[in-house]
């Protein structure tokens, strides 16, 4: 196994065998962390996490949070339960983190646009 160094700030590293690799998808999953809370006000992926949900070229619209990038090349495609659509539940946790991080202008934002 090996330790991988990731060039996406929002992933987390991985231990990889030669049978697996790493993808990184800006999404709900790689998100998990921040949703679920366990990601500190402290922590060095924060800031590229709340660019990530602001932005609307990736996971940010006018109805709440994408579940996949706008800008990934399989948003939209084929089964597309996980590639894009709006998830109400996830856009609740994410109000809830913004929340808990003291991120007060996002959490206002976000929830008067969802």
């Amino acid at each position: 196994m090996t330790d991988v160094s990731l060039s996406c700030p929002i992933c987390w590293p991985t231990l990889l065998t030669e049978e697996s690799y790493h993808i990184c998808h800006k999404g709900y999953l790689s998100l998990f962390p921040f949703l679920l809370e366990l990601l500190p006000a402290d922590s060095p992926h924060l800031s590229a996490i709340l660019d990530i949900l602001h932005d609307p070229d990736h996971l940010w619209s006018l109805y709440g949070l994408r579940s996949l990038s706008k800008s990934h090349p399989d948003f939209g495609q084929g089964e597309n339960y996980w590639r894009g659509p709006i998830w109400v539940q996830m856009n609740y946790l994410a109000l809830r983190a913004l929340h808990n991080v003291g991120h007060f202008q996002q959490h206002e934002q976000f929830s008067t646009n969802t």
